[in-house]
Parts: structure tokens; sequence; C-alpha cells
């Protein structure tokens, strides 16, 4: 099967990557295959993050990407079933998830001052998808197309930002990041970026 839509699943494996770090030191890179072949809930064209937390909880864990390693070809995803033995290879665990209060710029700016954050955003703009660098300030709605993951905030010359990491590959962007505006505390954020956001915990 091919799956174009996988996104969700890069974003949430990011995410538990980062926890994990932050958590035993240890950076492991973990496996979208297995999220994308074993979360039976979804297909992988209809995932979401949550799910793919709640999979991962309900599993007891996720293999390394090492031990299931993802297969794609020309930017789109080959699943096939679900491998149950490296299934149960367990390189990463979490006890559950938590969602930011949506349209709050503050309590997400608290979240990911703790941990890598995954969040829905509008992706499908021209500007977003041809983003070269510098802070992002472009046209772009709250129709949530594409999960990525925030891992960090800054400032460049007074300008706030989001850092976030997208899964398009390095040749996108910032080497894979984009520097994003953070703006006013609530509402839901350029792009929708504070409007659906979520977290591991372990």
């Amino acid at each position: 099967m091919i799956c174009v839509a996988v996104c969700w699943a890069f974003a949430a494996a990011a995410a538990v990557e980062g926890i994990t770090k932050i958590k035993t030191g240890q950076l492991v890179s973990l496996s979208e295959q297995q999220l994308l072949e074993c979360d039976r809930n979804i297909g992988c064209e209809s995932g979401s993050v949550r799910s793919a937390f709640e999979y991962i909880k309900t599993n007891g864990g996720i293999a390394s990407e090492e031990k299931y390693p993802y297969l794609s070809t020309s930017n789109v995803s080959t699943v096939r079933k679900c491998d149950t033995q490296k299934e149960t290879m367990h390189a990463a665990r979490i006890t559950g998830y938590k969602n930011v209060p949506s349209n709050n710029q503050s309590a997400l700016l608290e979240a990911v001052s703790m941990q890598p954050v995954s969040t829905a955003i509008e992706g499908h703009g021209r500007e977003f998808q041809l983003y070269r660098g510098g802070v992002f300030n472009g046209s772009c709605g709250h129709i949530l197309t594409h999960a990525v993951t925030i891992i960090g905030y800054g400032t460049e010359n007074g300008t706030n930002y989001w850092l976030i990491k997208n899964s398009w590959g390095e040749k996108w962007g910032e080497k894979g990041y984009m520097r994003i505006l953070r703006t006013e505390t609530y509402g839901a954020g350029l792009c929708g970026l504070a409007k659906h956001a979520s977290y591991p915990i372990v």
C-alpha cells in the first residue's frame, strides 16, 4: 500500500524521541513505520498524533528506526502488514499524553519550555511549502492539514518565533526546520499552530 499523508507519524515520533532524550539522556530515532503499519485504529492516510500517542501507550512502547525501518520512495511511504515481532522491540515508552489548551499560546509556550510538542498546522499554502529560511510570516490560515513538532522558541531582532521540525527532509526550510512567527498570548497563532497541540508523558 502507498501512503502519502504520513506527517502525523513523524510528528508523534519526534515528540517521543524528545521527551525520551530529556528523561534518559539517550537520543534514539523511533519508528514512524511502526505507527503507519500497526496503529490499528486508523489508516495511514487518516492518522493523528493523538491516536499515535494512544497506540504507543497501549502497545507498551515503540521500536527504534533501526529495528523497524522506514520505507519510502519518491516522498511516499510503503505500508505493509504490521510486523508483530518488531512491534514488541520497545526502544521508548510513554504513559499517556496531554493536550495543550486550544488557542492558548501561553500554555503552549510553557509546554514547549519543558519538551517538544506535536501540533497540527495549515501546511498546504504555497508560501509555507516554499519556505527557505528566516522567521516565516507569510500568508497562512487555520485549516489544519499538516502535523509538525514544536521543539523550541526564540527571538531574532525583536521578533519572537517558534522553532518547528517538519517531515519534508533537509532540503526544505532551514535543513528541515522552520522558524515561524510567535504572535499573541492567546489565539490560534500563525497557521493555527496553537489550536491542536499535544505532548507525550513518560
